[in-house]
C-alpha cells in the first residue's frame, strides 16, 4: 500500500468512507460509477481516467460488481469461474501503452 500513488474511487458515500479509512495522504479521484449508466460507459470513463494519468500504482475502491466488470474486460478471463469477494484486495495489471509507465 505504501507504493500507491493515486486512488480512484466511486463517489458513493460507502466507497469514499472506505477509501478515507484505508489510505492516508494519497491523492483521490472520485468517479460517478455507481449511477445507472450502462457498464460500457462506466468502463470507458474508468479506462480513460487511467490512461490520462502519469501514476502507475493506482488503487480502485468501489463496488465489487464493477470490479468484476473490469476483470471481465480481459478477453482471456473466464468470468463465470470466479467473482470478486466483497472487501477483498485484488492486484490487476492493466497495460495500455508502453509510453505510460516505465515500471
Amino acid at each position: 500500500m505504501k507504493d500507491i500513488e493515486l486512488i480512484i474511487t466511486d463517489n458513493s458515500p460507502k466507497s469514499i468512507k472506505t477509501t478515507n479509512q484505508i489510505f492516508d495522504n494519497t491523492p483521490i479521484i472520485e468517479l460517478d460509477l455507481h449511477t445507472d449508466i450502462n457498464y460500457d460507459r462506466k468502463l470507458n470513463m474508468f479506462f480513460n481516467t487511467l490512461k490520462g494519468r502519469k501514476e502507475c500504482m493506482i488503487a480502485y475502491v468501489g463496488h465489487s460488481k464493477f470490479i468484476n466488470t473490469v476483470k471481465c474486460a480481459d478477453l482471456y478471463y473466464k468470468p463465470f469461474k470466479t467473482h470478486v469477494k466483497r472487501a477483498h484486495p485484488y492486484l490487476v495489471e492493466l497495460t495500455f501503452n508502453r509510453n505510460f509507465c516505465d515500471n
